[in-house]
């Protein structure tokens, strides 16, 4: 089965949240830094003082000598003699001092341009920050779902698979026929018990899910064509293609004998899903060789070899949908009415066709009605659509079950 997740932001969130207290200590920068700086050259000019400090000062009163003597000589005279003049001065009269009177004045100082060298040396600052909390207001708020189909650039490296809680010895996130009747719930005499079970795919990374599980029912009557399968449709754009079938299988001479747990519809490789109406014995042997066709055949060359594996005799119709050989998805039938002739439907870009193979109660009508209440076109919707048409069929349609199994491809850029 296919299955496809959708969900949408919800209403809340506001209000003011404090962060943990931490981070409080003291942090030492990285030692650097350290060298010889000039500073940028300015300051020249002239200036003067302020006008102060006018005054009269006095000397102090000192004197070094007793006395001082002063002696000429004076000219020689008639008679060729000399003679000398001296006058004596007692020390005491120099003993004195003078006033000096300092008008008030200014100074002018004149700087030329200049420069400083600043030395700084290599070194380190410490920074404390103290024990504290931040607040952060968050507003009440929503998200947005941004919708798309991703593509992811890794694959899960290992899946678990549990059938009614039992784990199946199988970890590879591929493999093909797989046996789990060892692995289902069993009664005390060792059968498989009716009713419901679960299979459980897990992978242990994001991941696709492309899982075909193959149901064998044994009944009283198992002679080909005494149990016949009725609803498949079929929708596809030229962006996905999706197959919708219900589980109930009848018995061809008496409606009131059915059994509601058949699969119609499966993924017969990466690029083809295929669904099956009529005959469920061969329908069950053209599965199993599902096994053996290419992962990259195109809806052609899977039409040809179902054509050519297909009873002359089979009562049987075949509905495919995906990749063409030119990239395109289209819609093939192949039925017993015409000896599996195949009845090619090409899609148009931007438009949508479906097919549908039913018993009495023909689901095209409801298609049309439902697509006009699609808001729009994407698997998502188409699924749950094809979902609800077939539950409204089987209200009608004794050979419908409510219930439905669903496949799909979606078309890689």
């Amino acid at each position: 089965m296919i299955y496809f997740m959708y969900s949408r932001a919800t209403k809340g969130g506001g209000a003011l949240v404090k962060t943990t207290k931490s981070g409080g200590g003291t942090t030492a920068t990285s030692s650097a830094g350290g060298g010889v700086s000039t500073s940028t050259a300015s300051g020249g000019g002239s200036s003067q003082t302020s006008s102060a400090g006018g005054g009269t000062k006095s000397t102090t009163s000192t004197r070094s000598f007793a006395q001082l003597n002063l002696m000429t000589l004076g000219p020689e005279t008639v008679s060729g003699s000399y003679h000398v003049h001296e006058v004596q001065i007692p020390g005491d009269r120099f003993n004195h001092s003078h006033d000096i009177t300092i008008g008030s004045h200014t100074h002018s100082v004149t700087i030329p341009s200049h420069t400083h060298n600043f030395d700084v040396p290599n070194h380190h600052h410490d920074v404390t920050i103290p024990n504290h909390s931040h607040e952060i207001e968050l507003p009440d708020h929503t998200h947005e779902i941004e919708h798309a189909i991703y593509t992811l650039d890794r694959l899960p490296t290992a899946c678990k698979i549990v059938v009614d809680g039992n784990t199946v010895p199988h970890t590879a996130i591929s493999g093909t026929n797989i046996d789990l009747i060892d692995y289902l719930k069993k009664d005390d005499s060792g059968k498989v018990t009716r009713g419901w079970h679960t299979i459980d795919i897990e992978p242990n990374d994001l991941a696709y899910i492309n899982a075909q599980v193959t149901t064998k029912v044994l009944y009283a009557i198992t002679r080909r064509r005494k149990l016949l399968m009725s609803l498949v449709i079929a929708i596809a754009t030229q962006d996905f293609a999706i197959i919708a079938g219900d589980h109930r299988c009848t018995h061809i001479s008496d409606d009131a004998i059915y059994h509601d747990a058949v699969i119609k519809v499966f993924n017969v490789n990466n690029q083809v899903v295929a669904g099956f109406t009529g005959d469920l014995s061969v329908t069950e042997e053209l599965v199993k060789s599902f096994a053996d066709f290419e992962q990259d055949a195109t809806i052609e060359q899977v039409a040809e070899k179902l054509k050519g594996l297909t009873p002359s005799d089979a009562y049987l119709t075949i509905i495919l949908s995906g990749v063409d050989k030119n990239g395109n998805i289209r819609i093939v039938e192949m039925g017993h009415r015409d000896n599996f002739a195949q009845h090619i439907t090409d899609i148009p870009e931007g438009e949508v066709r479906w097919l549908s193979s039913y018993a009495y109660v023909s689901p095209n009508d409801m298609i049309e009605e439902e697509f006009a209440k699609l808001s729009e076109c994407n698997p998502q919707e188409v699924a749950e659509m094809l979902k609800r048409i077939v539950a409204k069929v089987s209200e009608d349609d004794i050979r419908v079950s409510k219930n439905a199994s669903i496949v799909g491809i979606i078309k890689e850029e």
